[in-house]
């Protein structure tokens, strides 16, 4: 159902700005009005079941419209096989990017970062809704320094599930134990639930501030079979980092879910407590 009787070529795209294995995002405006958009196109060419996850990504999305942590959601159309979404654009790009481009963010930026991306993390898990893909690329960034929250192509509405989802490097523990690695779909008899999503960021605020993940400078398989045996990524002693900032990244980090700090914790931590305004992070984009 969409908001209006707009149809997919009452937009015109000026740009590729992003693209995985499912589909790609295009920067495009409104042909009336000139607004500016990012629209996701995704082929459906493949199964029911890639089918039936984007509907659901889509019902998540409606759900989450009134969410100022979240790219909102405008509208979707299907032509020829292909399912687009509106969303709104953010022009400040995504969170890897800016960390790339920079060589990795300071704390103050990831920390204005983490408390957006934490006051949207609660209000997904209070809705009972669990990301499970949090990582730099899907935090964008609008012009004033706010960072939302996007992609929801493998997000639950399930407070369990036993599936395997999301990105491997970002995965956690509990996810990849006893995994195959012969596919990314192996279904697991081992439940998890919404504290995948703070492990998940947890590494994506040491992929901001090194301009990576951990374990990237190991082949996918290898890294696979090393997050569930291995001990948690942590702060180097000799990287520079304040106590606040190893100690949030220590509390995301637990192998054992039910020691992680939930989401609210989180955000009453000094690391995050400690930041003012958004100035630091505007200067960047």
């Amino acid at each position: 159902m969409n908001d209006s009787s707009d149809s997919i070529f009452d937009y015109e795209s000026s740009g590729l700005i992003g693209q995985g294995s499912f589909g790609k995002v295009y920067r495009a405006h409104h042909k009336r009005t000139g607004k500016l958009v990012a629209v996701k196109a995704l082929p459906m060419n493949r199964t029911d079941r890639d089918r039936h996850a984007v509907l659901k990504e889509i019902t998540i999305l409606e759900q989450l419209k009134r969410s100022n942590y979240v790219a909102k959601y405008l509208a979707h159309y299907e032509y020829n096989n292909i399912i687009f979404i509106v969303m709104e654009y953010c022009s400040g790009g995504s969170c890897e990017i800016v960390s790339h481009l920079h060589g990795g963010l300071s704390e103050s930026c990831i920390a204005i970062i983490c408390r957006d991306v934490l006051r949207g993390i609660v209000e997904l898990h209070s809705q009972g809704i669990v990301h499970r893909d949090i990582k730099g690329a899907n935090i964008v960034l609008t012009a004033q320094g706010q960072a939302k929250l996007t992609d929801f192509g493998v997000a639950s509405r399930a407070t369990v599930n036993c599936d395997v989802a999301g990105t491997p490097f970002w995965m956690p523990p509990e996810m990849l134990k006893g995994r195959e690695l012969d596919t990314l779909t192996t279904t697991l008899g081992i439940p998890h639930g919404s504290e995948v999503d703070i492990w998940s960021l947890g590494i994506t605020v040491l992929e901001l501030a090194h301009a990576r993940a951990p374990l990237m400078n190991h082949a996918l398989r290898n890294a696979m079979v090393m997050i569930p045996e291995i001990d948690p990524p942590h702060v180097s002693p000799e990287a520079g980092f304040s106590i606040e900032f190893k100690a949030f990244v220590a509390a995301c980090l637990k192998v054992d879910p039910k020691k992680r700090a939930t989401a609210s914790e989180l955000l009453q931590m000094k690391f995050i407590k400690q930041v003012s305004g958004k100035r630091d992070l505007r200067k960047l984009v």
